[in-house]
């Protein structure tokens, strides 16, 4: 499967794409407008990967440590959202919200001109690279999982059953080259958030 193909598949799945775009810009409001409901959720995952970035940063060759972190964890992650969203697409969804919710929440902390320059500064750089990556992985797996259903729904035929078979085949076919692409855009990604991001942090 060639990356021509897998650009030709993109115009295909553009209805996936702004499902995608639009389940995380939900998670964003819900995250800047609801805090107080979500509050547990996310500073739990605030928490967390705080708590990672400080131990890696305290380490020897941290930022070496650091840039590896965010890209295993990014490109794992982007990996399982593609394809457990077999499992009726709950998997990308439940990352996107969460991740809207996040974001939508960090927001919501910048009151005046320099902390919207700080969440700029520590957000913008690497997010151009990284959210776009993150929606096209998600919205292959809310395709996933709109095919598995069809799938169920066609298994007493076998005639559709081997029409499915087919889909599913194609379009694992355009995951491969698909895998490529978002492992080069988190590569990239993580590059910039490990060096130039801190360094406009720190400025």
């Amino acid at each position: 499967m060639s990356f021509g193909a897998l650009l030709k598949h993109f115009k295909e799945m553009k209805h996936y794409f702004i499902a995608a775009v639009l389940v995380f810009a939900v998670g964003v409001w819900m995250g800047f407008y609801s805090p107080d409901t979500f509050g547990t959720f996310i500073n739990g995952q605030i928490d967390r990967l705080s708590g990672t970035a400080g131990g890696l940063m305290q380490q020897d060759n941290s930022q070496r440590l650091l840039f590896f972190f965010i890209l295993m964890n990014n490109t794992f992650l982007s990996i399982a959202i593609m394809y457990l969203g077999a499992f009726f697409a709950i998997v990308p969804l439940y990352f996107l919200v969460s991740n809207g919710l996040l974001l939508g929440y960090l927001a919501l902390g910048n009151s005046g001109v320099q902390d919207w320059l700080m969440f700029f500064k520590s957000i913008a750089p690497h997010g151009i690279i990284e959210i776009p990556a993150i929606i096209i992985a998600s919205a292959y797996g809310i395709r996933f999982g709109f095919l598995m259903a069809e799938g169920t729904l066609t298994f007493i035929s076998a005639k559709r059953r081997a029409v499915m078979r087919n889909k599913l085949f194609a379009f694992l076919q355009h995951t491969i080259p698909l895998l490529a692409v978002i492992s080069g855009m988190l590569l990239l990604a993580a590059i910039v958030e490990s060096t130039f991001t801190l360094w406009l942090i720190s400025k």
